[in-house]
């Protein structure tokens, strides 16, 4: 499916972007738990000459398969998911974990993982799961089962 000649991945990717690790290039401030205001986004996208709608974002956010961007219950607020090159702090809550933890990698990752452990790199977390049914989908499907 296309929208304007990009794919619903596309724009999903777009939003990431702006939303976790370069707002300022569209003129978004972020607050200190990384949300802005729909439609102020949809108003510094217009600025920038990207035609969308808040339809067309809500779209994106509800059917992108990464999961990649996250509205707020009340539809009013919008922030990347996760992995925010950005200072936030998504205020998540401390969990004493499973036994079992899984982590999405690339396969090509999976060796130096090994030999040094999992490391936040230029993110502010690593991000692990409990159960893969919740986790987001991290490259594809065969990486995935690689950790």
């Amino acid at each position: 499916m296309t929208i304007d000649g990009k794919s619903v991945r596309q724009i999903s990717k777009f939003l990431s972007l702006m939303l976790r690790h370069q707002p300022a290039r569209i003129g978004i401030e972020l607050d200190d738990a990384g949300w802005a205001g729909i439609d102020v986004l949809l108003e510094a996208l217009r600025r920038k000459g990207q035609k969308t709608s808040r339809d067309l974002v809500e779209h994106v956010v509800r059917t992108t398969d990464k999961q990649r961007v996250t509205i707020n219950e009340t539809s009013q607020r919008i922030r990347g998911h996760q992995g925010h090159a950005v200072d936030v702090d998504l205020v998540y809550e401390l969990a004493d974990p499973s036994a079992i933890l899984l982590h999405g990698t690339p396969l090509n990752a999976v060796a130096a993982i090994r030999e040094g452990g999992l490391r936040k790199m230029s993110g502010h977390h690593v991000h692990r799961h409990c159960d893969s049914s919740t986790a987001p989908p991290s490259g594809l499907e065969e990486e995935r089962r690689a950790c």
